[in-house]
């Protein structure tokens, strides 16, 4: 299901911004709006960059629909994987190493930045460790 991203300039930008962390290098805005498959993507690029916000499930007829979310929040809960290592367990050059010597897949790469995340003050340089693992 697709999620909604907004330029938190209020301007209905239409066009694309050049970014370093996304998988294609840049969005797609239209009227100040940019949509990304994944949730873990959208949140990731909100949490990233200043002057973006994660708006929610994007509906195709464009309305905010309280069961579609209920719904992707159900699905995503159900496709997390259990992380294959434990970030807090490593100094951030080890974690870079572990994650270089292993080919995770995109979803055990978002539980292990969710483990990161989990006790609310995640390592910048650790993220960035996992965000080079998503791009290699």
């Amino acid at each position: 299901m697709p999620h909604t991203l907004a330029l938190t300039t209020g301007d209905d930008y239409s066009g694309t911004l050049a970014l370093g962390k996304h998988p294609d290098g840049e969005l797609a805005f239209e009227d100040g709006t940019a949509v990304v498959e994944r949730e873990e993507t959208a949140r990731r690029l909100a949490d990233h960059y200043p002057n973006l916000t994660y708006d929610g499930p994007a509906d195709a007829d464009g309305t905010d629909d309280a069961a579609d979310a209920d719904d992707a929040a159900d699905a995503d809960d159900a496709s997390v994987a259990e992380p294959p290592l434990n970030p807090d367990e490593f100094a951030v050059d080890a974690l870079r190493d572990a994650l270089a010597e292993a080919d995770y897949s995109a979803a055990e790469l978002d539980a292990i930045e969710q483990a990161e995340r989990a006790d609310g003050s995640p390592r910048s340089t650790a993220i960035d460790a996992i965000d080079a693992a998503r791009e290699d």
